[in-house]
């Protein structure tokens, strides 16, 4: 292993065995160090972000240093930016719905610009809680994405092409009500927000179910 100097004039050194396994290992505990680090803020944020929807959106300032951001309020905006952000999207779409979001799914329209993203090749999973009212929904919706159901939902986001992440507060969930002026969102685009959402979509898919019992046995 050769080690430069940076003395004027650079020098070359031959390294020992021992000296530069030494130096190898001291460089890859550096790069572990660092991603420790950047993982413990990832998951900062995304606990911050957990606080702040109970807080109303609270949120410092310095928190959007690495992205921007938008409040999204209306539940009508809402839609039109769902169906913005899926009609751009170029590889996956991951969504945590409440139950009444199925419905609104295809009464907003939001449906065809999930067809067309998927016809792009783009992948699309949801995940809901599925009830009597919305089964009819449910079941459509499973011919355009890969649907997986959960007793309850309390957290409710969206995830594109893990670049963009749209976390919902306050909303009001009546099933085929699309003007809600109390409903809120916030649009992130921010990839290692994303990522940190994308990391708690997936440990929710693990322990969601194909499909519901309530709908099974029906």
């Amino acid at each position: 292993m050769l080690e430069t100097s940076m003395d004027s004039p650079k020098k070359n050194m031959v390294l020992s065995p021992d000296k530069a396994a030494a130096t190898l290992i001291r460089r890859q505990e550096e790069k572990l160090a660092k991603l420790k680090q950047r993982s413990h803020e990832v998951f900062g944020k995304l606990a911050s972000v957990r606080e702040s929807l109970s807080t109303g959106f609270k949120l410092p300032a310095e928190y959007f240093r690495e992205g921007s951001y938008r409040l999204v309020v209306g539940r009508k905006r809402y839609y039109d930016v769902a169906k913005e952000l899926a009609r751009n999207s170029r590889t996956e779409i991951l969504r945590v719905s409440s139950p009444g979001g199925l419905s609104r799914t295809f009464l907003s329209g939001l449906d065809r610009e999930y067809a067309k993203a998927k016809s792009r090749g783009v992948t699309i999973r949801i995940i809901s809680a599925a009830n009597s009212e919305n089964r009819q929904y449910a079941l459509r919706l499973s011919r355009i994405a890969r649907v997986k159901y959960m007793e309850t939902i309390h957290l409710r986001f969206t995830i594109i092409d893990r670049s963009v992440c749209v976390v919902n507060g306050r909303f009001e969930d009546t099933a085929g009500y699309l003007e809600s002026p109390k409903d809120q969102a916030v649009v992130f685009e921010n990839p290692a927000l994303s990522d940190a959402f994308h990391f708690l979509f997936e440990d929710m898919w693990k322990s969601a179910k194909s499909t519901p019992l309530r709908l099974s046995q029906s």
